[in-house]
């Protein structure tokens, strides 16, 4: 009986393994990218393709209290910004960002987020969003993840 048991273990933690990848089925491959500080006349380029530029949602929890348990102290504020969709985020992308006589560079980096890889070490599938690259995010050198801060790159 217990070695069935283990058998049936080894089963469900190799199949969950390779089946199921939380970034692969939650985000996919694309990725967002917030422009913080852009200018009204932006244009993005990658190469010498222009990007499509989007209002797209955002969402930032703010904490008031001090520990875990005061939940009743925290709210969450959406608001909108401009952003663009990067269709792999296991890719760096040379950004031109351009904006009346100013222009500027930006490299983004796939870095991984945390996030996803916590969900897929207790759920399972970090073999299969490791090998696709799904859990990271798209990031600048010296910024945070999903977001480019525009008015440190233009010049």
């Amino acid at each position: 009986m217990k070695q069935k048991f283990f058998i049936l273990a080894i089963a469900v933690t190799a199949y969950a393994m390779v089946s199921t990848g939380c970034a692969t089925i939650m985000k996919g491959s694309e990725g967002n990218v917030l422009l913080r500080n852009a200018p009204g006349d932006l244009q993005v380029l990658n190469g010498n393709e222009s990007l499509s530029i989007s209002r797209m949602e955002d969402t930032e929890a703010y904490g008031f209290g001090e520990s875990f348990k005061d939940e009743m102290n925290s709210t969450s504020t959406t608001y909108y910004a401009y952003g663009i969709t990067l269709p792999n985020t296991s890719e760096s992308y040379t950004l031109t960002l351009k904006s009346g006589d100013k222009s500027g560079t930006v490299v983004l980096k796939p870095n991984m987020a945390m996030r996803w890889f916590w969900l897929d070490l207790f759920i399972g599938g970090w073999l299969v969003d490791g090998i696709t690259g799904n859990w990271n995010e798209l990031a600048p050198d010296e910024g945070e993840l999903k977001q480019i801060d525009v008015s440190k790159y233009l010049n």
